[in-house]
């Protein structure tokens, strides 16, 4: 086990060691993920995929408030670009590596899960959310778009909830993350720990999925009508269009709170974001991850690099003004260039990477 004050705290549980424990323990800035946390990551699940007393992994969050809330967005804006590419690099190859690991996965969400939390959590095989989540992929808010391998898993959303979460950057609760499928039980905080020293108590065998699953099962909390559902009607009509122009009228035609709602969330985001994120969100889809990192990847260097996610971090998160000077509206032809691929193609060879 490594020491307690570090970004990332790894330990190996159960009989014999055979639970592997990744925790994010940087509270003071949210457990916002960094490069180095990135590769601390990655080194530790190369090395335990490898080891055969190991039989699950866990990642989870030291802190009752947060899971983690995305990449850190002030490291980029202090950075070159290079760095930047570099960093998004090594996180989408993360994010592979965990969709594709050897061995199951589980992670334990709680409040503030955002951004590059959501995408180190969404691929694992058992997701449990803390009844606290607050789970958001709030990119278009910082002059981006939904990255982390969002455009492949908010098209697998019943509906058109993908497309409302991906434009408008809106938060849900553990509720509206079960009804679509985001993760696949609720649990209060403070059983975290019990449930995981139950995991660690038991010979989990060949087969660990099964022993995992009842588990699971037992102490899953029963959960209410999500508001994602009581709204899908209204997400449905509204969400239907390919446009941002034809979204925001089919809204001031919808005289319900939540149209309203939706049109002041949407008001305060990069307006070239959303742009992009509804072309992305609804052109033909990716057939696998992979494909979905690949084309996220030349989009995401295409796009740190111009004003609106400078600007966004730099209204957001550096002056905490929170008047960001958005670009004008692009043209169609200046909008086809953010999908131009100007960056060596991401790679993966195997599990060893």
């Amino acid at each position: 086990m490594n020491p307690k004050n570090h970004l990332i705290i790894y330990e190996q549980l159960g009989n014999c060691g055979n639970i592997g424990v990744i925790s994010l323990n940087k509270k003071t800035n949210l457990n916002s993920i960094n490069l180095e946390m990135i590769n601390t990551i990655h080194k530790k699940l190369r090395e335990w995929e490898h080891k055969k007393n190991i039989k699950v992994v866990i990642i989870k969050s030291k802190h009752k408030e947060v899971f983690c809330a995305g990449g850190d967005l002030k490291a980029l804006y202090k950075n070159d670009y290079e760095f930047n590419c570099n960093t998004l690099w090594h996180e989408y190859r993360l994010i592979e590596k965990i969709n594709n690991y050897n061995k199951p996965i589980i992670s334990f969400i709680n409040g503030f899960t955002m951004g590059g939390g959501v995408g180190l959590s969404i691929f694992a095989k058992h997701r449990i959310a803390a009844s606290n989540l607050e789970l958001a992929m709030p990119e278009t808010k910082i002059g981006f778009f939904p990255d982390v391998g969002s455009t492949f898993f908010l098209r697998r959303i019943k509906g058109k909830c993908g497309l409302y979460l991906g434009v408008t950057g809106a938060s849900i609760q553990a509720e509206d993350a079960i009804y679509c499928k985001l993760v696949d039980h609720i649990l209060e905080w403070d059983m975290f720990d019990d449930v995981i020293n139950e995991i660690c108590s038991l010979n989990l065998g060949d087969n660990p999925n099964i022993i995992i699953q009842k588990i699971l099962n037992k102490h899953s909390k029963k959960y209410s009508k999500s508001k994602i559902e009581e709204n899908i009607e209204h997400i449905n009509k509204s969400f239907s269009n390919s446009c941002i122009s034809s979204i925001k009228n089919s809204l001031i035609k919808d005289s319900s709170i939540w149209a309203k709602e939706t049109l002041k969330r949407m008001s305060h985001n990069s307006p070239n974001s959303m742009i992009i994120t509804t072309r992305i969100l609804t052109c033909e889809p990716p057939k696998d991850l992979r494909t979905a990192l690949k084309l996220e990847y030349q989009l995401a260097c295409n796009m740190i690099c111009k004003n609106d996610f400078q600007e966004g971090i730099r209204a957001k998160l550096i002056d905490k003004d929170q008047k960001p000077k958005w670009t004008d509206q692009l043209h169609d032809k200046e909008i086809n260039r953010y999908f131009t691929k100007n960056k060596p193609e991401l790679k993966f060879t195997n599990t060893k990477d």
